[in-house]
C-alpha cells in the first residue's frame, strides 16, 4: 500500500480530493486503490491480466475526463455502481475493439452510453471484489492504530465470527471489554470505508 493511500485518515474523502486536479497525491492514491480491483474484475470477465491492464487505463481516463465536474449525491446512487458501471462499459468498449463477440458471461452488462452519475449495479461479482478490496485496504490502513490486544479481540469476534464469551475466555478478558474491543474497531473501519468510497460497505 502507498504511503499516499495510507495517510488518508480523515475528510475530506478521497473522492472528494480526486476531483482536485492538482491533488496528484489523491490521484495516486485513487488508482492504488482501484486499480487491483479493475484488473481482478476483468480476470474474473475472463480476460488476460494485459487486457485486464488496458482496461484499466481506460476506465481511469473515462473517470478522469468527468471527475472535476463530478457532483456526487449518495441519494441518486453509490460510487462503487458508478465506478462497475464504466468499467463493465470499458470492457465491452475493449471487446468491441477486438472484434470479439459482445458477451461477457456473469459479467454481462446492457450496452450503453456512460453517464456522468452513479449507475445501479446488479453484478454480484463486483460487488464481491469491490467489497473485498476496500476492505483489504481499509483494515490495513486502521490496522496500526489499535493496540495487538484490541485487534485480536476485534479478529475473533468479528472477523472469525466467534462468540463474544468464547473470546473473551481464550484472551482473558471480560465479556464487555470484547464487545468494546470490536465496537472501537467497526467505528473506525466504517469512517475509513466511507473516507474511501462515500459510503459504508458493512451493514449496520
Amino acid at each position: 500500500m502507498s504511503d499516499e493511500l495510507s495517510q488518508f485518515h480523515t475528510r475530506p474523502s478521497l473522492l472528494l480530493r480526486v476531483r482536485d486536479k492538482s491533488d496528484a497525491a489523491a490521484w495516486r492514491a485513487f488508482v492504488d486503490l482501484y486499480a487491483p480491483l479493475i484488473r481482478c474484475y476483468c480476470r474474473r470477465c475472463q480476460l488476460q491480466d494485459e487486457e485486464a491492464a488496458d482496461v484499466a487505463q481506460e476506465v481511469f481516463l473515462a473517470v478522469s475526463k468527468c471527475v472535476e465536474n463530478w457532483h456526487y449525491d449518495t441519494d441518486r446512487g453509490r460510487f462503487r455502481d458508478w465506478l462497475g458501471t464504466v468499467t463493465r462499459n470499458a470492457i465491452i468498449k475493449f471487446r468491441k475493439k477486438e472484434g470479439r463477440a459482445n458477451r461477457l458471461n456473469s459479467c454481462q452488462v446492457a450496452d450503453g452510453v456512460l453517464e456522468n452519475e452513479p449507475g445501479q449495479s446488479s453484478d454480484p461479482i463486483w460487488e464481491e471484489e469491490f467489497t473485498r478490496r476496500v476492505l483489504q485496504v481499509a483494515l490495513e490502513g486502521i490496522r496500526p492504530t489499535f493496540d495487538a490486544a484490541t485487534w485480536q479481540a476485534f479478529e475473533l469476534a468479528w472477523k472469525a465470527m466467534r462468540p463474544e464469551k468464547e473470546v473473551a475466555e481464550e484472551l482473558k478478558m471480560s465479556v464487555a471489554n470484547v464487545y468494546h474491543c470490536k465496537s472501537r474497531v467497526l467505528k473506525r473501519l466504517r469512517q475509513r470505508l466511507e473516507e474511501l468510497t462515500g459510503d459504508s460497505i458493512l451493514a449496520s
